[in-house]
Order: C-alpha cells, then sequence, then structure tokens
C-alpha cells in the first residue's frame, strides 16, 4: 500500500474476498459459541439472556451515575485520544516509510483474528465446554461475560464508527486524518474511529485478567500482550491512525472493568467453590 494512494482493484478483490470469510466463519463460531452456553438445557438459559439485557441497559445508563473521579478518568482519556490525534499523520507516514508486506499479511492472518473472534471466540468456548464437563461453574461463568464482553464492546464501537464517520488511513488521500463525514455518510460501520479489533482484545484481557489474575499471574501478561499486538497490527496494516488504536484500547479496557465488576458479587460464590 503506497502512501496517498488507495488499493488497487487487487487489493480490493482480497480485501472483499477475506471480509467475506471473516464473516461467515465468525457468524458459524458466534452461534456455536451461544449454542454451547445452553449445550445443558433444551433451550436457552434465560438467566444468561436476562444478564445481558440488565447489563446493557446500565452501560448505557452508567454515565448518568459518574462521580467527579469518573468525570475527571474520561477527560484524561478524551485528552490523551486528543493529543495522540494531532501526530496522527505524522505516525502514519513512519508506517508507511516502514511498510512491510510480510508483516502485514502476518498481522493480518495471525494477529487480527485475536480481536474479531476467529481466535478469541473458539477459546473461549472451549474453554466453557471443559467446565462443564468438570463442573466449574466459575469458568463458565467468565466465558460467558467474556462473551458479552465482546459483544458490548463490538457493540459500542461500531456505534462510534457510525457516529464519527472517520476515514481510515489506507483510504484517505493525501493521509488526511482529520476526515470525519459524521453519523449521515451512509451510517457505514467500516469508519476508522474507534479500531473494533482493539476494543474487543482489550475488552477479553480486562475480564480475563480480572477475573484470573491473582491466581495465575501470567493471564494478565499474556492478556494484554496479545491484545497490544492487535491496536500494533491495526495501525501498521493502515487500517487505523494510532488514536484510533488507542481510543478502541481505552473503551475495551472500560468496558471490560465494567462487564466484570459489575457481576463479580454475582459470580465470587462459584469463584470460592472452584478454588476449595
Amino acid at each position: 500500500m503506497n502512501f496517498g494512494m488507495k488499493p488497487n482493484q487487487k487489493d480490493f478483490d482480497y480485501s472483499a474476498k477475506m471480509i467475506l470469510l471473516k464473516s461467515i466463519f465468525f457468524w458459524l463460531i458466534l452461534q456455536a459459541s451461544v449454542l454451547c452456553s445452553f449445550a445443558q438445557t433444551n433451550s436457552p438459559d434465560p438467566k444468561f439472556f436476562h444478564s445481558v439485557l440488565n447489563d446493557g441497559k446500565q452501560l448505557i445508563l452508567e454515565p448518568f451515575h459518574w462521580d467527579k473521579k469518573d468525570i475527571a478518568n474520561l477527560t484524561l482519556a478524551t485528552g490523551a485520544t486528543a493529543f495522540v490525534m494531532l501526530y496522527d499523520e505524522q505516525l502514519h507516514r513512519f508506517v508507511v516509510r516502514n511498510e512491510n508486506k510480510g508483516l502485514e499479511r502476518f498481522g493480518d492472518l495471525v494477529i487480527d483474528p485475536f480481536g474479531n473472534g476467529l481466535y478469541a471466540l473458539p477459546i473461549l468456548g472451549g474453554i466453557y465446554l471443559s467446565a462443564l464437563s468438570t463442573g466449574n461453574k466459575y469458568d463458565k461463568n467468565m466465558m460467558l461475560l467474556s462473551l458479552e464482553g465482546f459483544v458490548f464492546s463490538a457493540g459500542l464501537a461500531t456505534g462510534s464508527k457510525i457516529l464519527f464517520g472517520r476515514e481510515r488511513p489506507v483510504y484517505s488521500v493525501p493521509g488526511n486524518a482529520h476526515q470525519f463525514n459524521g453519523p449521515f455518510n451512509d451510517f457505514s460501520t467500516d469508519g476508522s474511529f474507534v479500531s473494533r479489533h482493539t476494543s474487543v482484545a482489550f475488552t477479553l484481557a480486562t475480564i480475563l485478567s480480572r477475573g484470573y489474575g491473582k491466581e495465575k499471574k501470567w493471564v494478565p501478561l499474556v492478556a494484554y500482550s496479545l491484545a497490544s499486538m492487535v491496536a500494533l497490527s491495526r495501525s501498521y496494516q493502515q487500517e487505523h491512525w494510532a488514536s484510533d488504536v488507542l481510543g478502541g484500547a481505552i473503551l475495551g479496557y472500560v468496558t471490560g472493568r465494567f462487564v466484570f465488576d459489575f457481576n463479580y458479587n454475582r459470580i465470587r460464590e462459584s469463584k470460592v467453590k472452584s478454588l476449595q
């Protein structure tokens, strides 16, 4: 990909095929994961759906209950993202100067799936099935929380994409980092701000780290390392500006914190039993 130029037709054909394959595979995996959640019943567990709906409502209403500390954190996060946004074009030019097709393909095929569900959902589903077979209710609840966080994070990031309508660097000519088309540009879900891959990756990393980090010190290290690699990969492939991945990381972390902390009292008892 050359700076200041849109991809040629071959690039579009390849991207379209990859998007189609990823979408189909993602949908199949998501359905399988949801079905696994109800493997021991003849019908979907109403408690899971109730939890998702209740948490979703609380997530929407949460900003109305923020205190001064929350507002200060929001101001700090917004300021940091805005500061990085000032240097988006310079950072993009650095990426272009150090472009390597091999690394781009590696990021696309190996790293990115940790942020779009192709790796994460099968792993969560596998742990869930293992928890069912061993009777580990805590692992079961943690996998359901992770699935819930995945859905919330992807949804919030998609809403941000529609709201801001920011052009991706790969399609922006000549690398204009400040081209925001707003929500009235065909309501495109393919906008640049924020990075959905990064948001999902950091949501899962946060939930798993808070759920397992005290007993298994390696979990936060591995989880946040993978999430950071996803963020760097999205920027290196010129799919996102640096501020997009920073915004996605912040959104993902906050979403993960909310989902886990809001449900911790509910799943704490199962954690105690699993450690006995």
